[in-house]
């Protein structure tokens, strides 16, 4: 009776243990934390068909859209795009002891100004460009990479109440296709304007977006066009709490065990299972 009181304590205590040994194979038992990083762009600056060899890289603003005036018509639209560089290089990865999975990246960027034709509200796409030999000292019209093959982009909308205030745009497949790729700089080309029918046509948003570009040592505000990215972690470490656990969940499986070859031990001695040599006389 006594030994099967304490079989009973243990798979007792075993069944109390059990929720805090399953907790150790989740994610968050072993480290999931979630962090965030913010890239800043390392080259930005912006090209104007209407004035196709000027250079605009010493500039603290960047323009996307139509920059047609009140004496052309909208058959004679000139463009403006934005591009702006970055590095791929800190974007965090998996090691071998630590798991990161890449939860969201978004494009920040600060709208200082807008104007459009439409009352309310306007929409823009950003491209991803793999030629990322253009510096921002010298890119032109004539000479902005991805002339012909600017695809794949993600559209927003931008309303009235945006102006003067950070848009962020959803652009984690953009860069991961990019990391994919091996690559440690992708641009992004800014339009507000479609590819349609092999050309940039600014003709259905018919509008001009300044983009600000300038950190402020005076404010300390910083609105330099930035990647947001959120990473979960799992750390595969174990800490006190948990090796605790591990030691009393071993100890209360390893104790019945012991208790029961004791038990079997004494309830069948090893001695009755051992034949006994005859004894020989002496003559």
């Amino acid at each position: 009776m006594y030994f099967q009181s304490k079989i009973a304590f243990f798979v007792f205590l075993f069944l109390i243990l059990l929720p805090s040994f399953v907790n150790l194979t989740n994610n968050s038992a072993w480290g999931e934390t979630t962090q965030h990083i913010t890239i800043h762009a390392i080259e930005d600056s912006f090209v104007d068909e209407d004035l196709p060899q000027k250079k605009f890289g010493t500039k603290d603003k960047l323009a996307t859209g139509w920059t047609n005036n009140k004496d052309r018509s909208i058959q004679d639209t000139m463009q403006a795009l934005s591009y702006i560089k970055f590095s791929l290089n800190e974007i965090p990865e998996s090691s071998n002891h630590d798991i990161i999975t890449i939860d969201t990246i978004t494009l920040d960027i600060w709208i200082e100004e807008a104007w459009w034709n439409e009352k309310n509200k306007h929409s823009f796409i950003v491209y991803p460009c793999f030629d990322n030999s253009w510096s921002e000292e010298e890119i032109t019209w004539h000479t902005r990479p991805c002339k012909d093959n600017l695809e794949n982009g993600v559209r927003t909308i931008l309303e009235q109440s945006n102006i003067q205030k950070q848009q962020s745009i959803d652009i984690k497949d953009m860069i991961m296709n990019a990391k994919n790729q091996n690559l440690s700089e992708i641009t992004l080309v800014l339009s507000s304007c479609s590819t349609e029918k092999g050309r940039i046509d600014c003709q259905e948003n018919p509008g001009l977006i300044w983009i600000q570009s300038l950190e402020s040592k005076d404010t300390g505000v910083n609105q330099i066009p930035k990647l947001g990215i959120q990473y979960t972690i799992e750390e595969e470490v174990l800490n006190f709490e948990k090796i605790l656990t591990i030691i009393v969940v071993i100890s209360v499986l390893t104790i019945p065990t012991i208790l029961y070859i004791q038990y079997v031990r004494k309830r069948f001695p090893f001695r009755r299972f051992i034949k006994r040599k005859p004894s020989v006389s002496k003559n």
